[in-house]
């Protein structure tokens, strides 16, 4: 089947075959250039072409809506012309570029888009975690569809309105028609409602919001009747507004993107909005409607509309969007291999966090070398600083429930389901309980459980209900760092043996995160591990890998170094255990780990007193001719400071070459 000609394709100027400048990989300059120019271009053919439609149908429009009213239509051509190339730019300025605080200078939406995939259906309609949504591209979504309208949800961050600020580029100069009857876009952010007062009357809001809105755009000037402008007919003036505005919508067919449902801070106003989308969606026959909205927010079936959820990004997606924000191909790959050593690249399938980080990578050369770094812009981020940034406003149903009480509020649940559950998943009934044990300490009533939790994935996105009844951290890494957060905050480590062993990763993170690294994991080895007789080697293997990761400060102290040989003692005996067989035959699976480990310590701090206060008592080679010392405590120790010597064991099991790197 041959390309579906654009509707102003006969009347362009010829251009040059090679340029594709819409597409990711056309960066020179030159093509960018070439685009503005068609852009300007092609706006300057669009205003015509609808204002002279618009005209054309008014009169047509007043004839049949006023028809033995005795009113007319009093907009002449160029008030239309004038609201109408208004609009467009408008549209135009605010579609072409992507900006937020971390960000340089702003950038050309045609350089970083990526086409995202749609879940067919929102994911927390699923009945079991098990159940695989289908999904689909954009273009897919909209062809395949059966309904005129559509809704698109996603999570904040998910590239809802940049989605929509490309699907404006195509409509208006593309060279794909994503909706080829559609002659123009029409763009309502309904973050602008705020703007106007909160405490609108019923009669104020019974006028219509999105209807003021058209009228507003269209530019519409209507003389009523005589009859109809005595006050008792106010609802028939409203009446004959509505069907002029809806004639004219579906004789010049705009696409109609309704941007931001969530982002209207008051329920009478979202309330009013949702009866007029209702009413708009089977009113409209040639006219498409797009409304955007985080999944949260909007929990609603409307006639004539499909709903579709974007899907979070892909390995290939990342590497396309690296390709739009990143100029450098040498820097792309640095960036993408950086990024794939991170224990937070689960962060980045959010086009909004992806988007951060390549941001501060082109400030300052890499990714933040530290992981808490990235965990805490992250959460501050998607709990407060974006809202912020673009002036949206939530209300709360809790008085209390502020921004940094629900960072609290967060990382107790995270620590108290991780520590219930083992799991990232959770159930209805796992999230009852926790939250019935947790709500008083942030006065929240004890039966809403389900309330909050929705409140929470609307106003941060971090806590998500991905099923019929299942809920989920938006990120593992994101969990994992709410938890630690909660748990270097306790007046005391966790020292509950199936509490402690159930949390590697947190504790590593609680060891960096804290304000003393040093002290903190100190504490951890010699107050909690050494008191247990059994360590699971498998608890030691992800603790160290983690805390690798995430590269705490360590500061200057000996008992670091202890720590360390401790830990490795600790490691080795459950390594034994676990094999029943001879140290002989064992293999020592972490020594690498632990050379690194005992590198990142060591560089702020040494232990000079090990063999002052041990002997080696027997030297064995694993099947890896690692050497292996065992170490017994001699009757007479060096110096050595009491408190330490009484709690040291009596005998450790250490590689000879961690030894020396501890003691060179």
């Amino acid at each position: 089947m041959g390309k579906t000609k654009s509707k102003f394709e006969s009347s362009q100027p010829k251009l040059p075959k090679q340029s594709k400048v819409h597409k990711l990989q056309c960066k020179v300059k030159r093509s960018q250039l070439y685009r503005q120019h068609k852009i300007k271009g092609c706006s300057a053919m669009l205003e015509n072409y609808i204002a002279k439609k618009v005209i054309d149908l008014a009169s047509d429009a007043a004839k049949n809506v006023m028809k033995n009213k005795g009113g007319s239509i009093d907009s002449d051509e160029n008030e239309l012309e004038k609201h109408l190339s208004q609009h467009l730019k408008i549209v135009t300025n605010w579609a072409s570029e992507i900006s937020f605080f971390d960000l340089r200078k702003a950038k050309r939406t045609s350089d970083i888009y990526v086409p995202l995939d749609l879940y067919v259906y929102p994911r927390r309609v699923r009945i079991s975690d098990e159940e695989n949504v289908p999904s689909l591209t954009l273009l897919e979504a909209f062809d395949r569809s059966d309904q005129s309208h559509f809704i698109i949800l996603g999570h904040p961050g998910a590239g809802k309105t940049t989605t929509m600020k490309h699907l404006c580029q195509e409509i208006m100069y593309g060279d794909i028609n994503v909706f080829p009857d559609c002659s123009f876009p029409i763009i309502i952010r309904l973050r602008e409602i705020n703007k106007r007062r909160s405490d609108q009357s019923d009669s104020e809001l019974f006028d219509g919001i999105l209807w003021s809105f058209f009228h507003e755009i269209l530019g519409v000037k209507i003389t009523y009747p005589k009859e109809l402008l005595e006050k008792e007919n106010k609802s028939q003036r409203m009446i004959v507004r509505k069907r002029i505005i809806l004639a004219l919508l579906n004789k010049i067919a705009p696409l109609i993107i309704l941007d931001g449902y969530d982002e209207i801070a008051h329920k009478k106003n979202r309330d009013a909005v949702l009866n007029e989308i209702r009413e708009l969606g089977i009113s409209l026959d040639k006219a498409k409607i797009v409304v955007t909205s985080r999944t949260g927010d909007f929990n609603y079936s409307v006639d004539g509309f499909d709903q579709f959820e974007i899907k979070s990004l892909n390995d290939e997606q990342i590497s396309k969007f690296v390709l739009g924000w990143i100029e450098s191909e040498s820097d792309r790959n640095n960036f993408l291999l950086q990024l794939e050593k991170t224990p937070f690249k689960d962060a980045a399938i959010r086009p909004l966090t992806l988007a951060h980080l390549c941001a501060i990578f082109e400030r300052i050369g890499k990714i933040p070398e530290k992981p808490k770094t990235v965990y805490r812009k992250v959460v501050n981020l998607l709990i407060e600083e974006w809202d912020e940034q673009r002036s949206v406003m939530r209300s709360t149903m809790y008085a209390s429930f502020e921004p940094d009480r629900k960072y609290e509020f967060l990382s107790n649940l995270a620590y108290s389901l991780t520590t219930k559950t083992k799991r990232s998943i959770f159930d209805i009934n796992d999230l009852k309980c926790s939250y019935k044990a947790i709500c008083d300490n942030y006065g929240l009533p004890t039966n809403e459980a389900t309330t909050v939790a929705n409140e929470l994935e609307t106003h941060t996105g971090l806590f998500l209900e991905t099923g019929y009844g299942l809920y989920e951290y938006s990120h593992k890494s994101i969990q994992e760092y709410l938890a630690a957060e909660y748990i270097v905050k306790l007046p005391a480590i966790p020292d509950a043996n199936r509490t402690l062993f159930s949390l590697p990763n947190e504790l590593a993170i609680a060891v960096s995160i804290s304000s003393n690294p040093s002290a903190y994991i100190v504490e951890l080895v010699f107050k909690r591990f050494l008191r247990f007789n059994k360590i699971q080697h498998q608890f030691i293997n992800v603790f160290v890998n983690r805390l690798l990761v995430e590269k705490p400060d360590f500061h200057l102290s000996k008992e670091v170094g202890w720590a360390l040989v401790i830990l490795y003692s600790l490691n080795f005996t459950a390594t034994v255990e676990a094999s029943e067989q001879l140290e002989l035959f064992i293999s020592d699976t972490l020594s690498r780990e632990f050379d690194a480990l005992a590198s990142l310590i060591h560089q702020r701090t040494k232990v000079h007193e090990i063999k002052s206060v041990y002997e080696v008592i027997e030297t064995n080679k694993t099947i890896d001719d690692v050497v292996i010392l065992t170490l017994e405590k001699r009757k007479t120790a060096g110096r050595i400071q009491k408190p330490l010597l009484n709690l040291i064991p009596n005998k450790l099991t250490v590689s000879e070459r961690l030894l020396s790197a501890c003691e060179d």
